[in-house]
């Protein structure tokens, strides 16, 4: 009886026939997103076609992540500021070439098959060539069945969107995260903390040779989120690894807070990320310390509202990009 109940928990997860994608959808809609059917929004019904499709892409996902602790396997690593993957379900349904069987499973369910499709928010993560042509590379890499891990940046807001009001150009920042991302798979306990800012001082070590030591003004968290990239029509997955700036603490362990509200707003500050907007674009920083072997920061400095006495103050927004020692942690 435990064996039957398996396989068929099995086949809803990894079947791609209309009845059985059907079923999961379903499944989705009420066990993860707490709905039934007759009260479900256009967003559940996103985000249960989304597990479900994203379901189909575990299987190789994780044999890929479970070979990464093979000394022998080659692995690819691209690290880019940018990455334009375009919608993750239209990508997806033609690689794994159930396009027409998830139409049919969603529009017997009810929904209109174009309405979820359009009702994903696209990731803005960058603006231009830079992130199209990242987006080829690990497309293509995995269509080639080349074992490859993306590094980049997951930006709390996408590019900025533009519209033209009263005659101007205005730009609202592009809120991707707003309804969430059934892509994704958050790594807390892939965590580093990055020294960045301060001022270097020299000194005289017991030898009485010259030396510098770098005193950092402030630290920030990198924290790992993974999102799977299937080959097309091939069953290969690679991954793609963002990389989430957060503060480490509100007040304690930033030097700005000094016990006040507005040092903690500034300490925030620090932590959140834009995409990339066309005009200002900061210069990569490379940071050298023990526990990094090699790791990358990508800076942006934005003048920002301060929400205390409406003035204005110069944000930072730091990224990690690298993993600690270059090696990929999972």
């Amino acid at each position: 009886m435990n064996e039957q109940h398996d396989n068929q928990l099995q086949n809803t997860r990894t079947l791609c026939d209309p009845a059985t994608l059907k079923q999961a959808i379903l499944d989705h809609l009420y066990y993860t997103q707490a709905r039934p059917a007759n009260l479900a929004t256009l967003n559940d019904w996103y985000m249960a076609v989304a597990y479900t499709v994203r379901d189909r892409m575990m299987k190789n996902w994780v044999s890929l992540i479970s070979r990464l602790g093979d000394k022998d396997l080659k692995i690819v690593g691209y690290l880019s500021a940018e990455f334009l993957m375009g919608p993750h379900l239209g990508n997806a349904l033609i690689n794994l070439g159930i396009y027409d069987e998830i139409k049919e499973a969603i529009e017997s369910c009810g929904p209109d098959f174009q309405q979820v499709l359009s009702q994903e928010e696209e990731p803005g993560l960058g603006n231009g060539g830079l992130g199209r042509l990242a987006a080829c590379y690990l497309d293509s890499l995995t269509t080639l069945k080349v074992p490859s891990l993306g590094y980049g940046i997951r930006y709390e807001f996408g590019i900025f969107d533009q519209y033209i009001g009263d005659g101007w150009q205005v730009e609202r920042t592009d809120k991707w995260l707003l309804f969430g991302n059934p892509w994704e798979i958050a790594r807390p306990e892939v965590r580093f903390n990055v020294k960045l800012g301060g001022h270097t001082e020299s000194y005289a070590d017991d030898k009485g040779k010259y030396r510098v030591r770098w005193t950092p003004e402030y630290q920030v968290a990198g924290m790992a989120y993974d999102t799977p990239v299937p080959g097309y029509k091939n069953q290969a997955v690679n991954m793609l690894r963002l990389w989430k700036s957060e503060a480490i603490e509100s007040q304690r362990l930033c030097p700005e807070a000094a016990g006040h509200l507005n040092g903690s707003i500034q300490c925030r500050y620090h932590a959140w990320t834009y995409g990339l907007d066309g005009r200002l674009i900061g210069a990569p920083n490379v940071l050298n310390r023990p526990e990094f072997e090699r790791a990358r920061v990508s800076r942006r400095r934005d003048i920002e509202e301060d929400a205390i006495g409406s003035q204005l103050v110069v944000i930072d927004s730091y990224c990690v990009l690298a993993d600690e020692a270059g090696v990929a942690r999972i």
